[in-house]
């Protein structure tokens, strides 16, 4: 057990600290889309929108239930299930296919 200890210890200390001025060799660089500009400034500005990009068909039916889940249908048959994160926004939960064509 003491072996352990001492390798716990030499981690401790031997540990980098990054302040943050030096740029670090394992960092992934983001991919910057050709269009990125035009596509940031294409998504709606509103507080509450009519279109969903998550359906691909015409949304018929939202419930919202008092244990913070939000279930949205559509006209081509999916029923999609989203939990509401307080301070957050919305999480994906489950997708079904009820009644596809």
């Amino acid at each position: 057990m003491s072996k352990r200890k001492v390798v716990a210890s030499m981690d401790v200390t031997d540990s980098h600290v990054d302040n943050g001025n030096e740029g670090s060799s394992g960092s992934k660089k983001s991919r910057v889309l050709p269009y990125e500009e035009a596509y940031l400034r294409s998504i709606p500005h509103a507080t509450q929108y009519e279109k969903s990009f998550m359906h691909r068909d015409t949304i018929t039916h939202v419930i919202a239930t008092a244990t913070d889940f939000i279930i949205t249908a559509s006209t081509d048959g999916h029923l999609k299930f989203w939990k509401k994160k307080h301070g957050e926004g919305i999480e994906f939960v489950k997708h079904f296919r009820c009644h596809l064509r």
